[in-house]
């Protein structure tokens, strides 16, 4: 079964890539905020792993970290409804102003996008002049001299809930490229006082080694229970 979507999802994106930029645009908006949910995960590889163990319900806060253009912002958006709310973080300004746009385009009145980075504790960072990649990773950055600089905001997810005021988190996804390690460090009163249900993209490399084991060994010390599955797009879940 997981043949045939991937087959399914690889077609969907070569006609998307041909299409013009417009119309390449239109059909994104329209794949994932009008077709039924559960027809996007028989469709999709990544976006049918997010939810394997918690789909978001109305009602829900959500934070979509590592949002990209916002394709999961979408789905979580309708999943929660006008009195739920998601928070979608991007560092990639390129990237950033596509997702405000696409919000505002689509006039969604339950998603905030957060401009910055997500870490073990809030910093600026100087890094080369983005390439709007969905690959991007701070933790990928080289020390040196840098030919055109710019400058990312990075946040821990504790810092963000105080300073939002935020008493309700029941669902976060991840897919930052390597950074959730960090992420998950400068998170714990989140983890521990919140108790969301987490779904982390955990393929990435550190250190020669994929970052699921640490993740459930994280995970496991902050009072959770996980497990990791599916492999075409390896994905941690943490719930209590």
């Amino acid at each position: 079964m997981e043949n045939i979507k991937l087959t399914v999802y690889a077609f969907l994106s070569k006609v998307r890539h041909i299409m013009p930029g417009k119309i390449q645009e239109i059909f994104n908006d329209w794949f994932f905020l009008y077709l039924p949910i559960w027809f996007i995960r028989k469709l999709t590889i990544e976006y049918d792993g997010y939810f394997k163990h918690y789909q978001p319900r109305k009602g829900d806060t959500v934070f979509d970290c590592g949002a990209w253009i916002g394709h999961f912002t979408l789905m979580a958006s309708r999943l929660v409804g006008k009195n739920g709310i998601v928070y979608s973080f991007e560092p990639q300004e390129e990237i950033y102003n596509l997702l405000k746009k696409r919000i505002k385009r689509r006039n969604i009145k339950n998603v905030i996008p957060i401009h910055c980075a997500l870490y073990s504790h809030k910093l600026t960072m100087s890094v080369e002049k983005e390439t709007s990649s969905a690959d991007f990773s701070i933790v990928d950055i080289k020390n040196g001299k840098l030919s055109n600089p710019v400058t990312i905001n990075l946040i821990d997810l504790d810092s963000f809930v105080k300073e939002f005021k935020i008493t309700r988190l029941n669902f976060i996804k991840m897919d930052i490229e390597g950074a959730e390690i960090e992420a998950l460090k400068g998170a714990k009163n989140v983890l521990n006082n919140l108790s969301p249900n987490i779904a982390i993209a955990s393929y990435h490399l550190r250190e020669g080694a994929q970052t699921a084991k640490w993740l459930e060994h994280f995970l496991t010390e902050q009072g959770y229970k996980t497990w990791t599955g599916f492999p075409f797009h390896l994905t941690t879940y943490g719930y209590k």
